[in-house]
């Protein structure tokens, strides 16, 4: 099964507290053809010295140090690097499940696809806790031995939206990233960029399995001022445009591009943004009586007030 090279690429930026351990994930793997790029934002912290200590111990781990641009610049560096037909991408404060690389690479040769994608489990080493992103509920769904990439984003995306837009937890053949490259100068690149791999693949495989360990970082204050920035409701509007052009149904996209208009008209003041915030304001009212879509939060509100308290109004 060892027969093709697997490129592992971790960009990362001062990730000394949780590297080792990444590498590690990395080393343990039953698949064992594989080469490690460790590839530095240019770390101020104690990176360097562990991919150094690791890169002299083991030949198939390589070393590389740009200058600081960016998560998304130093993603890109990364993919010019691979040089093999077959890539993942892993966080530098993420692991792999031993039996990440054998599982998918088993799978994608079975099913001759071109991406293959695994789930993910959360885990927060402070505390030692484990999380559920809700692989139960996809047991509930009948998965097909691999999706055309109509039948990925039209049928299993409601389902698989927690590791549908990261570049992580996935086998990639090299060639679904020709002419696909992160954004730089946005905060969260994945989601501008991870649907288009998608439609260079003729096929996609999904395995229901946790292969890949995510660290939760539990820093309410940061994930609460990042709500609307980590879910900026412009990435998904080419997506849309390029789906209803290919004739596959949007209803999942449109309730999330509804929900992240929303949560954008909510905080785009607070973040002095006057230009989100007027957009938002143009766009909310037109999704909602086109989509006669009513927002949970809505819906928690209602049921929380008396009957002589609730209201409703189809004009407004």
């Amino acid at each position: 099964m060892n027969d093709e090279t697997i490129t592992v690429v971790v960009p990362f930026y001062n990730e000394a507290k949780y590297l080792a351990k990444c590498i590690e994930s990395v080393i343990k793997q039953t698949y064992t053809n594989w080469r490690l790029l460790l590839v530095d934002d240019s770390s101020t912290d104690e990176s360097p010295a562990i991919c150094k200590f690791y890169a002299a111990r083991d030949k198939r781990i390589k070393y590389f140090r740009f200058p600081h641009r960016g998560i998304s610049a130093n993603r890109n560096s990364a993919l010019d690097l691979v040089d093999t037909s077959l890539f993942t991408f892993l966080d530098g404060d993420d692991q792999f499940e031993s039996i990440f690389l054998t599982t998918l690479y088993q799978r994608m040769q079975e099913t001759n696809s071109d991406i293959a994608v695994g789930y993910v489990h959360g885990y927060n080493s402070d505390h030692d806790h484990y999380y559920d992103f809700g692989s139960k509920n996809i047991d509930k769904v009948k998965i097909k031995p691999w999706y055309t990439p109509k039948e990925w984003f039209g049928d299993l995306f409601p389902h698989i939206r927690q590791v549908f837009w990261t570049p992580c937890v996935k086998l990639f053949r090299t060639r679904v990233f020709d002419h696909v490259r992160f954004p730089e100068n946005q905060v969260v690149d994945d989601v501008y960029t991870m649907w288009k791999p998608y439609f260079n693949a003729k096929r996609i495989t999904f395995v229901n399995a946790n292969l890949y360990q995510f660290e939760v970082h539990l820093d309410s204050q940061s994930r609460s001022s990042a709500t609307t920035i980590a879910h900026p409701y412009e990435y998904i509007e080419p997506v849309i445009s390029l789906l209803s052009i290919l004739g596959v149904p949007i209803h999942y996209f449109a309730d999330q591009y509804l929900n992240d208009v929303m949560n954008t008209n909510r905080d785009a003041l607070s973040q002095n943004n006057l230009f989100a915030d007027q957009d938002t304001k143009f766009k909310q009212p037109l999704l909602l009586k086109q989509l006669h879509w009513t927002p949970i939060s809505d819906l928690k509100a209602n049921d929380e007030q008396s009957p002589s308290q609730s209201t409703t109004s189809s004009d407004d």
